[in-house]
């Protein structure tokens, strides 16, 4: 197995990543995701909806989590998403970009522009002589950890 360097907008290359506009204020019953989980809101109260399987970055706060159900979020919230994305893949993802966040702090934002030029080490295959991402490596991995069978 063999590390490579890979920009962040370049692993998400096969979807996305977006800031969220800012939603109303709501009340309780859904997952809304500001720092971590915020408050629940109701369901009827809801006009836009985020699909879960989801990394997010509050990028003031420079927090970072893997959100596995729907939920909903405000502004200062960048979502990423890529079809490799599964609870375990994203874990191994997340626990690199939080080695970056002590370069950020509320005075200085980890916006959108700086989390796609973050750099993190990532194992590597060789498919066709291009080295890959090595997801599945990524996912067995986090699957061989203490309780790793139960995330």
């Amino acid at each position: 197995m063999k590390l490579f360097t890979y920009i962040l907008c370049n692993v998400f290359r096969d979807r996305s990543m977006y800031m969220q506009k800012k939603t109303g204020s709501f009340k309780e019953d859904f997952p809304r995701m500001r720092y971590g989980c915020d408050c629940y809101v109701p369901l009827d109260d809801i006009s836009v909806k985020e699909k879960g399987n989801a990394i997010i970055i509050g990028d003031t706060t420079s927090m970072i989590y893997y959100q596995e159900n729907d939920f909903i979020t405000g502004d200062h919230i960048v979502v990423c998403r890529a079809k490799w994305i599964n609870k375990y893949t994203a874990l191994f993802i997340k626990s690199l970009i939080e080695k970056e966040r002590y370069k950020y702090s509320y005075g200085r934002a980890f916006k959108m522009d700086l989390i796609k030029k973050t750099k993190i080490n990532l194992p590597a295959i060789n498919i066709n002589g291009e080295f890959v991402p090595d997801w599945n490596f990524m996912q067995n991995y986090i699957n061989s950890l203490p309780y790793g069978d139960k995330i």
